[in-house]
């Protein structure tokens, strides 16, 4: 009997919860709020934008951010710890209590279909500047990035088992979820690291990396938020500019 109060107490204190912030989503954009959750990673890099964007556009409207690692956001927006999270599609498993919408672009980056690319120094890498370089060979050298979902895992445990590694080994030699931190490995060592194309353009333009090779991947970016709970206009507007 005590158990079934508390399911209900607590069932009731997140609809009024859920019902004070439909209240403030109601108002207008410049007197709203919306709690936005992403990754550190590739998220964070089309989020940031879009942002400053908003914040330029309606400069009074209280805004937070909210950076976890991926696998945390949403268990948060279950919590209504965030209102929406924005990360790839892979990011959200399909469940009766979360909808979500694939973004497909921002600016001029693509990221419906981004191509994932391995990166490496400017001219100091021995892979720098070979056309056509074998995947297997990327394997002679560390390989890091960020946690990556079973299918992205999956192909690079594929090719590093190609390559000669052992089938139950892991194919990361370091893993981070920050790409600035992953950037200033690679400058620093022999170390590669996959990362979307989007992410190293302007790197690769300056000259600060290399692209090596495509192997194949590719990365989806959604919005995802609780069903049945209001985005309001916030919410609405942040989405989109990050499809423009």
């Amino acid at each position: 009997m005590g158990e079934l109060v508390v399911r209900h107490a607590a069932a009731l204190e997140a609809a009024a919860r859920d019902l004070d912030r439909e209240v403030r989503l109601t108002k207008d954009l410049a007197l709203g709020e919306l709690r936005v959750g992403f990754g550190p990673w590739a998220a964070a890099a089309l989020v940031a934008p879009a942002v400053g964007a908003l914040n330029r556009r309606a400069p009074t409207l209280r805004m937070e951010l909210v950076v976890a690692p991926w696998r945390e956001m949403p268990t948060r927006l279950r919590a209504r710890q965030i209102d929406v999270m924005i990360g790839g599609s892979s990011d959200v498993t399909e469940s009766a209590d979360i909808e979500s919408v694939t973004l497909s672009t921002h600016g001029t980056v693509v990221v419906d279909a981004g191509e994932w690319v391995v990166v490496a120094t400017d001219d100091d890498h021995p892979l720098a500047g070979i056309d056509d370089v074998d995947p297997h060979a990327l394997f002679d050298h560390p390989v890091i990035g960020p946690g990556l979902d079973s299918g992205a895992a999956d192909l690079l445990t594929g090719l590093a088992t190609a390559a000669g590694l052992p089938p139950d080994a892991e194919p990361l030699t370091i893993q981070c979820d920050s790409a600035d931190v992953l950037r200033s490995i690679v400058t620093e060592s022999d170390a590669l690291t996959v990362l979307p194309r989007f992410m190293v353009d302007e790197d690769v333009a300056a000259g600060r990396l290399a692209v090596i090779t495509d192997i194949g991947l590719r990365f989806v970016f959604v919005a995802a938020w609780l069903r049945g709970r209001t985005l309001g206009p916030a919410g609405t507007a942040l989405l989109d500019l990050l499809r423009t």
